[in-house]
C-alpha cells in the first residue's frame, strides 16, 4: 500500500502544536466495568491447545495473541505450567499493586516460541505515549523514502525523550492513515486511529510491538537499525530500569499523572535465553518500584519457561 506524503504536510504551525497537544491531554477516563475490576490473578487458565504449531513470525505472534479472550491469568498455548514459587511471586505483586488502588495488564510472548502469558490482557488502558513507537515505526515502515533529517530528529526526540511536540509534528505531517494501516496489519483494528493518544489493551499494544519485532528484525529495510536504534535507553522506562544492564532492550514507556493516569511501558527484550515481548499497562503512576519488580518477575518466568521447555525437549526420543 502506498501513503501519499507531498512536501505540502511538511510543515507544523506553533499554533496547531499548542491546540492539538492540549486537546491531547484531555481525556475521558474509562471506570473499568465490574468483569475488569475483578481480580483473577490466584487463577490460571491455559489457552486453546488446539492452537497449531508456531512459527517464530509476525503472523505466529499475532495468531497466539489473538488466541487471547480472558483477563484472567493466562497461559499461552502449549506454554508449560509456572512453577509453584514464581506463580506466587507474580500473584502477589498483582495484589500488591491493587492494594494500591491501581489496575494493571500484562502480556509476555517469546518470539522464538510463542510461550508466555497474560493478566487482565483485555482491560482498555489510556496508552499515553506508548503510542509513539508504533507511529515512529508505521513512517519508517512504510515510508522510508519520505524521512527527512529533520523527520529523524522528531522521531528521535519523540521515542528518546517522548517529546509530545515532536510526536504530533510527525503526526501533522504523516497523517493518520498511516497508523490505520499499520494498526490493521497487527490486527488491532478496535484501536481509535484519529486519537493521537487513545486507549487500548495490553493485548493490543503487544500486537504493535509484535509488528515492530517483524520491522527490526525478521523482515527489516534500510532504515530498521537506525529505528531500533531509538528504543535503547527512552526516558522513564521502567522496562529499560529493570533489565537494562543486564539485556539489550527496546522500549517505549508512556505515563500521565492526572486523570487519565497511567503509567505504561512495552518493548523487546533480548536475553541470552531468548527474546520476548512484555507490554505491562497500568494505572499505576505512583508505583514504579512495584512495576520494576513485576518487570523482574517476568525476566525470571521468561527463564523459568524456556528452562522448562529444554528439559522436554531434551526426554523426546
Amino acid at each position: 500500500m502506498a501513503f501519499k506524503h507531498s512536501s505540502s504536510f511538511k510543515r507544523c504551525a506553533t499554533v496547531c502544536i499548542l491546540v492539538v497537544s492540549s486537546l491531547a491531554t484531555v481525556a475521558c477516563s474509562v471506570t473499568p466495568n465490574d468483569e475488569q475490576s475483578k481480580d483473577y490473578s490466584e487463577t490460571t487458565e491455559s489457552a486453546d491447545q488446539s492452537a497449531p504449531a508456531y512459527e517464530p513470525s509476525l503472523e505466529g505472534l499475532l495468531g497466539r495473541v489473538d488466541r487471547i479472550n480472558s483477563n484472567k491469568l493466562i497461559l499461552l498455548p502449549h506454554t508449560p505450567q509456572l512453577s509453584a514459587p514464581l506463580k506466587a511471586k507474580l500473584t502477589a505483586q498483582i495484589k500488591a499493586i491493587k492494594k494500591a488502588g491501581a489496575n494493571v495488564g500484562i502480556l509476555m510472548i517469546d518470539t522464538e516460541t510463542g510461550q508466555g502469558l497474560a493478566y487482565n490482557a483485555e482491560t482498555q488502558f489510556y496508552g499515553a505515549s506508548t503510542i509513539k513507537g508504533p507511529y515512529v515505526v508505521a513512517i519508517n515502515k512504510f515510508l522510508a523514502d519520505d524521512v527527512t533529517e529533520a523527520d529523524e530528529t522528531l522521531m528521535y526526540n519523540a521515542i528518546e525523550a517522548s517529546d509530545n511536540e515532536a510526536y504530533i509534528a510527525l503526526r501533522t505531517n504523516y497523517g493518520d492513515d498511516l497508523f490505520s494501516f499499520f494498526a490493521d496489519n497487527a490486527n488491532a483494528p478496535d484501536i481509535d486511529r484519529e486519537e493521537y493518544y487513545p486507549y487500548l489493551s495490553t493485548k493490543e499494544l503487544t500486537a504493535l510491538w509484535a509488528e515492530m519485532y517483524d520491522y527490526f528484525f525478521l523482515n527489516p529495510n534500510d532504515r530498521a537499525e537506525t529505528t531500533r536504534d531509538f528504543f535503547t535507553s527512552p526516558y522513564n522506562s521502567f522496562i529499560y530500569q529493570s533489565l537494562g544492564d543486564e539485556y539489550t532492550t527496546y522500549t517505549k514507556p508512556g505515563w500521565i499523572d492526572i486523570d487519565p493516569i497511567a503509567r505504561n511501558d512495552a518493548g523487546i527484550i533480548e536475553t541470552d535465553d531468548g527474546t520476548y515481548l512484555l507490554a505491562i499497562m497500568s494505572t499505576a503512576f505512583n508505583e514504579e518500584e512495584k512495576l520494576m519488580d513485576l518487570t523482574t518477575t517476568m525476566d525470571e518466568i521468561h527463564q523459568d519457561l524456556k528452562e522448562a521447555t529444554s528439559e522436554v525437549n531434551a526426554q523426546k526420543p
